[in-house]
């Protein structure tokens, strides 16, 4: 098995072990950074969102890839 292919697996893996979805569907960005980067502050162990590694630079490329991909006009139609 190639390594792309097991990056991807591990990722998804990861993804729904931790059920980021639920995050990302409501589009908390700082859920989806803290259960990818620091799933103890959702657990209520910890609240400092200043622990979450590169937390400005995930909301930076968020943002770009909504204006690349038109979400809010997308996100407007699934209301």
């Amino acid at each position: 098995m190639n390594s792309k292919k097991l990056a991807w697996q591990s990722s998804a893996w990861y993804w729904n072990k931790l059920k980021i979805s639920e995050y990302a569907d409501i589009d908390d960005e700082i859920k989806v950074s803290a259960a990818i980067n620091y799933p103890e502050a959702l657990n209520g162990l910890e609240n400092n969102i200043a622990s979450i590694n590169h937390l400005s630079e995930r909301k930076q490329y968020t943002y770009k890839l909504k204006e690349i991909f038109n979400y809010e006009k997308w996100h407007a139609n699934k209301r």
